[in-house]
């Protein structure tokens, strides 16, 4: 698996290495771990006798008065607490805050106890699905990477989600809450059995590697408040369209290269946009709203435009018409110039 990185890399490990801070005992052969916090107790002023001592102005003392108390919130669990149904498969996540980097370091010992084995090879392939219960906030970096898992139930507890959380494994369909505003590198990179992926409407990017290798995965939709499809984020995936909302501003390296799409338009938007993210034999179509600095598709044209036969839409006059009918002219290029009306 690629090296981590991005904003939310802990550099803790892989849940295939068992990485983090190390395993935390069980107390013995139960199938469950974790803490509860303590109870607590707050402490109101007798009020019984009033104070009715007054001042010169005939005003009551305030200083004499109980101090306001803030209503207790409720506590929640310190840690994060494991169990396993070793009948189903099902690993089940609750308690409050976040299921840690590296998250066979949380729950290993839970799996190891439940099917009496200690090779992580086997305990991997036990665990079949996960369920996320409400109260849990973030999911670390490679918390579940390349377990067995086919299901997994995220709540709208969780604000973000770690690199490479599912790392190759075997989800066949996932659906990010609205509450979850960043989603880090390699979310879902190699889940080759993905085919359906709904995300949170308040993300504003779409992470490098998010969906890369994900081969079944034909068709997604791009939310509305995203500005940002990071480098290589559908890469090798199967997408056989694309929409890209009008928000986009930057595209990034070989976001679509190897993908089997054969039409893709450029919104007027996007002022960042990286030639190679277009590295694509199996696109024929190509639509740009808006224009764009010549450098941009220079080296797009260099590499597949001369050798491929491919149409290209553009506003009449502008930068891309110009390249394109000088690439025509001078070197032969098959593409195709259609001005936009």
């Amino acid at each position: 698996m690629r090296a981590q990185k991005g904003p939310l890399a802990k550099g803790r490990g892989t849940a295939a290495e068992g990485g983090g801070g190390g395993e935390k005992p069980t107390g013995g052969s139960s199938a469950s771990s974790g803490g509860l916090s303590a109870g607590g107790s707050i402490s109101v002023p007798d009020e019984s006798q009033p104070d009715k001592s007054e001042d010169k102005s005939g005003e009551p003392d305030k200083s004499q008065e109980p101090a306001e108390i803030e209503p207790q919130k409720p506590a929640v669990p310190a840690e994060m607490t494991y169990t396993f149904d070793t009948a189903t498969g099902t690993l089940t996540c609750s308690g409050g805050g976040e299921i840690k980097a590296g998250g066979m370091a949380g729950f290993a010992n839970v799996i190891k106890n439940a099917i009496f084995e200690t090779n992580w090879g086997k305990c991997k392939q036990a665990i079949k699905k996960v369920v996320i219960e409400d109260g849990v906030t973030a999911i670390g970096e490679s918390a579940f990477s390349e377990l067995a898992i086919t299901e997994i139930t995220i709540p709208d507890s969780v604000t973000w989600i770690g690199s490479d959380v599912f790392y190759n494994t075997q989800i066949t369909s996932v659906t990010i809450p609205d509450s979850v505003t960043e989603a880090g590198e390699g979310v879902f990179e190699k889940c080759e059995n993905l085919s359906s992926a709904t995300l949170s409407k308040n993300l504003t990017a779409i992470s490098e590697d998010m969906f890369y290798g994900c081969t079944n995965l034909t068709s997604i939709q791009i939310p509305e408040g995203v500005t940002t499809i990071k480098d290589d984020a559908f890469r090798e995936c199967g997408l056989t369209s694309i929409t890209i909302p009008d928000g986009v501003t930057s595209i990034g390296s070989c976001v679509f290269t190897d993908c089997p799409i054969t039409q893709i338009t450029i919104p007027a938007s996007v002022t960042d946009f990286s030639y190679t993210s277009l590295y694509n034999k199996s696109l024929t179509d190509i639509t740009f709203l808006g224009d764009t600095d010549m450098d941009h598709v220079e080296g797009w044209f260099q590499r597949i435009g001369v050798e491929y036969p491919v149409t290209v839409h553009a506003p009449a006059g502008s930068v891309i018409e110009g390249y394109l009918n000088r690439q025509i002219s001078e070197y032969g290029a098959k593409c195709a110039f259609v001005p936009l009306p």
